[in-house]
């Protein structure tokens, strides 16, 4: 980093950070040392003339990168506090809680500013209109209940190792609508820079799931859907500083219009990755459970790297199929996944759910505390394959947001599962983490914030948790709250 001064008749001034590609400048305007009156170069107008001219250009140049900074490689170095950016409001929220969280997580500095950039630069455009552009119609992203776009994931591994992922849907800058899967799939092409970026399954899985329409055709304009979204996207910010790209399919749009059901949809999907065996051992056992209880498709989703690596999840919803005994038997295919992990992902969701559902039996079904408005209901489950892998590996969602009476209770009862398995000092921050992150509203007035909790297991170190977190940038809070 160079600094560049300019001599004027006034007082130094803080330097004007600015970053031109990854070069940054620092302009200070200062006064320079008396010289003799002779050769003091302040006894010139034209210099303080030309210092204000500089001033002036450095304004001008601020307001064209807050215009056309999307457009430009030309980004200002602390466009976080920058009250003038059109969409000031989802790139302050969005990139405050995981500013805060990558900290929380021991994300170097440096990390947490290459990650803050990639959301700034990349992704923020992709969100679309802010709050006050809506002019009272209503966002369209299924991902939250006031429909923000996008989700905070917090993992937690068993000796209390962190990381940070995210979730969003691309939406339409204009209107903020869900965009057809030929241009959200164009939102990918914003991630080539990453390494070992490769889309062949997600091309796969685009071309069997997704229903792409014309332009003129607007998905869900005569059909009654609950919502027009199809496809969404996802990232792990790895330590090394590394992004895994994920992409989310759903397709009941297609299986809808097409008059076929979804898991045909899906069968064909797995079977063309080469994957029909080992989710035709998920699939036989569904099949097998009644159809008024049966669970139903939510999604596929495949990570953005090469088929031999790669991996392939299956979400089914439950319905109806709310008791703890039941949970138990869609995670484990009714005992055909026996494995010590899974075992240990069961444990952990019981310990999980007394805290949660205090009082209720493992053979009762819980209830809805919110209206059919709310969508969606019942519980989550996926199946992750691999090629080479004959057995799938599950994890459960809790939908907390449906069955909890606020956030606050949400986080009492995953602070007391924290210091119960000897991770105190995480259990007894995380109420206030949230505060930190989300300052909108008081965590007892509702649920919302968390939208899920995930339990898998993967390794030896035992079960992770994983916290699904809205920003609610649509809330009713955010109008009046002060950022």
């Amino acid at each position: 980093m160079q600094t560049f001064r300019v001599s004027t008749a006034k007082t130094g001034s803080a330097p004007i950070p600015f970053t031109f590609g990854f070069r940054r400048l620092h302009i200070r305007v200062e006064r320079a040392p008396l010289q003799d009156s002779h050769t003091n170069i302040l006894s010139y107008p034209i210099l303080p003339m030309l210092a204000h001219l500089i001033a002036r250009l450095l304004s001008w140049a601020l307001r064209i990168r807050l215009r056309f900074g999307k457009y430009l490689n030309i980004h200002h170095s602390s466009a976080i506090d920058n009250s003038e950016e059109p969409r000031a409001t989802f790139w302050r929220e969005w990139t405050r809680g995981l500013d805060y969280l990558l900290a929380r997580a021991s994300y170097s500095d440096a990390l947490r500013r290459h990650y803050v950039a990639f959301f700034n630069d990349v992704l923020t455009p992709l969100f679309g209109p802010s709050p006050s552009e809506f002019l009272g119609s209503a966002p369209s992203s299924f991902l939250s209940d006031d429909h923000t776009p996008f989700e905070l994931i917090w993992a937690i591994g068993r000796r209390g190792n962190m990381s940070v992922r995210f979730a969003f849907e691309p939406l339409s800058t204009l209107d903020g609508s869900s965009l057809p899967p030929s241009k959200s799939m164009a939102s990918l092409s914003s991630l080539r820079g990453m390494p070992g970026l490769d889309l062949t399954w997600s091309n796969t899985c685009r071309r069997t799931l997704l229903f792409d329409p014309p332009e003129a055709c607007v998905v869900g304009e005569k059909n009654s859907f609950l919502h027009s979204s199809q496809f969404f996207l996802g990232g792990d910010l790895e330590h090394d500083c590394t992004i895994v790209g994920k992409v989310y399919f759903l397709p009941y749009v297609r299986a809808a219009l097409e008059g076929v059901s979804d898991f045909s949809l899906v069968n064909n999907c797995m079977s063309e990755l080469g994957l029909e065996d080992s989710w035709g051992m998920a699939y036989s056992h569904i099949q097998s459970i009644a159809e008024i209880s049966r669970p139903t498709i939510a999604m596929v989703a495949v990570d953005c790297i090469e088929p031999s690596r790669n991996r392939a999840k299956v979400y089914v919803r439950t319905q109806g199929s709310t008791s703890f005994s039941d949970i138990v038997e869609l995670l484990t295919l009714g005992g055909k996944i026996s494995d010590s992990h899974v075992v240990q992902t069961v444990a952990a969701m019981r310990h999980l759910w007394r805290l949660l559902f205090p009082g209720v039996g493992d053979d009762t079904p819980l209830s809805s505390k919110r209206g059919p408005e709310y969508y969606p209901t019942g519980f989550l489950i996926y199946y992750e394959m691999a090629l080479g892998r004959a057995v799938p590996i599950p994890k459960v969602y809790i939908p907390v947001r449906h069955y909890c009476d606020s956030d606050s209770h949400v986080a009492a009862a995953l602070s007391q599962y924290f210091k119960d398995i000897k991770l105190q000092e995480i259990g007894e921050r995380y109420e206030e983490d949230l505060k930190q992150m989300f300052t909108h509203r008081d965590l007892a007035a509702r649920t919302g914030i968390h939208t899920y909790v995930g339990i898998c297991t993967k390794s030896s170190d035992g079960p992770a948790i994983y916290h699904y977190l809205s920003p609610e940038v649509f809330a009713p809070e955010r109008q009046t709250a002060k950022y």
